[in-house]
């Protein structure tokens, strides 16, 4: 488990990345969605 700690910190870094990526695209997707939903009740 210690020979193999540099690969730890990338699996970690990358998980960090994706997990972070996510929750970016679902709040820019609900921002959107309430955007559109508020032009809608506009019309």
């Amino acid at each position: 488990m210690i020979d193999h700690w540099t690969l730890m910190i990338v699996l970690f870094s990358l998980l960090l990345l994706v997990t972070g990526l996510v929750l970016i695209t679902r709040w820019w997707h609900q921002k959107d969605e309430a955007a559109r939903l508020a032009t809608y009740r506009r019309v």
